[in-house]
């Protein structure tokens, strides 16, 4: 059996869905292509009202069919206004010539579409697959060509939440799929056309960045200050790290400076919290950032500015109160989960962006997960920030 949500979301609103669902999941879209042509024949299907649909991936190099009968809705749950179906649903892979058989059989050609989009695949109770995708009808049979395809209601798109379900697990699946619906759409509006769940009063107006492991990936030059003082024993670790620091063969992570100019351009408060000592900080940050950018930050806070270092969340605390604004108003970008626990602790979001020594940390707490800050934009965490705090 199927479990399954269905609403429609306008186009406008494709990008916002997709970063929430990037945040939620910490996966990465998945290319969605799929050439459908939908065979109904009443006498051969029985008495409950389903259909048997041919479908292939026109992504794969050699496309293979896929015969699926979806069989009608055995029964129905849902959270108040949110509609959950169930239906019984089989799938196999047939050869190129099953269209022929089919037609040999009786079944008539329905409808032929091609659908364009994206899927996520997450577990949250259930194995969930949210997909998002536009639907265009071919003008010919067999057509691929997107150029001879047209949308059948254009600038809508169909939103698509299923999850396996069997007899024995059906309520939990159920509960599953219609507490993630009620994430997406906590108006509790059965279609999504609004997208509601972005229309909070939330706003990012602060970005928070740690300093070593977010601006600077600073294990390896450590590593490196460490070979070079033992080599040369009479020169201090310290001094050889400040040297490789300034000496302008080090880069910031990539993102790092286009975000924080973002930042600043769209009159948002920014920061930089560590929890290194001040003179260390200060000197990575003139040297990476620019005196300019570090003269401009609006609050810098160092290990020494507080009495208990990360995980505590004093460090953050303090900074929202130097800043102004409120903590759910305030994301924090960090490399590590002692890191992530001090935000959460402060009681704000959180994303990271991970380096080679912390990639197998447990990162269950953050709102999303980056390898570098290359392909974030301000847009987007504005965004990212806005759904959290929408569905809290």
């Amino acid at each position: 059996m199927e479990c399954v949500v269905q609403g429609i979301i306008e186009t406008q609103h494709v990008e916002a869905l997709e970063i929430l669902l990037q945040g939620l999941c910490g996966v990465h879209r998945e290319d969605f292509r799929i050439h459908e042509l939908c065979l109904k024949s009443g006498p051969n299907l029985g008495l409950v009202n389903s259909e048997v649909r041919l479908l292939f991936d026109l992504y794969q190099a050699e496309p293979t069919w896929t015969v699926k009968h979806v069989g009608g809705a055995m029964r129905g749950a849902g959270a108040e206004q949110i509609s959950v179906l169930v239906r019984t649903m089989v799938e196999s892979k047939a050869s190129k010539n099953v269209l022929r058989l089919f037609y040999a059989l009786g079944y008539k050609l329905d409808h032929e579409l091609l659908r364009v989009g994206f899927a996520f695949h997450f577990q949250r109770g259930a194995r969930i697959t949210v997909s998002v995708s536009s639907v265009n009808k071919m003008l010919k049979l067999h057509a691929t060509d997107g150029d001879e395809a047209v949308p059948v209601t254009p600038g809508i798109q169909l939103v698509e939440v299923t999850a396996p379900a069997t007899p024995e697990n059906y309520s939990e699946v159920v509960a599953a799929v219609s507490s993630f619906c009620e994430y997406l759409a906590p108006t509790r509006k059965q279609r999504l056309q609004s997208l509601s769940v972005f229309a909070s009063s939330a706003s990012l107006e602060a970005l928070v960045f740690d300093c070593d492991g977010v601006i600077l990936e600073s294990e390896h030059l450590h590593r490196q200050a460490y070979n070079d003082a033992f080599a040369h024993f009479n020169d201090w670790k310290t001094e050889r790290y400040k040297e490789i620091i300034k000496s302008g063969t080090v880069q910031p992570r990539p993102g790092v400076l286009r975000l924080m100019d973002e930042v600043k351009a769209a009159g948002k408060k920014l920061a930089v919290c560590s929890a290194a000592t001040k003179s260390s900080v200060i000197l990575c940050l003139e040297n990476l950032i620019g005196l300019e950018r570090f003269q401009g930050l609006d609050c810098f806070l160092a290990g020494d500015d507080v009495k208990e270092k990360k995980p505590d969340p004093s460090i953050y605390l303090t900074a929202v109160k130097r800043l102004g604004v409120s903590k759910r108003d305030c994301l924090v970008v960090e490399d590590s989960v002692i890191g992530l626990q001090a935000a959460k602790s402060a009681g704000m979001s959180c994303v990271i962006t991970y380096t080679s020594s912390t990639a197998d940390q447990d990162f269950k707490d953050a709102i999303a997960i980056y390898p570098d800050l290359s392909n974030v934009r301000l847009k987007d965490l504005e965004l990212l920030l806005q759904s959290v705090v929408a569905a809290s």
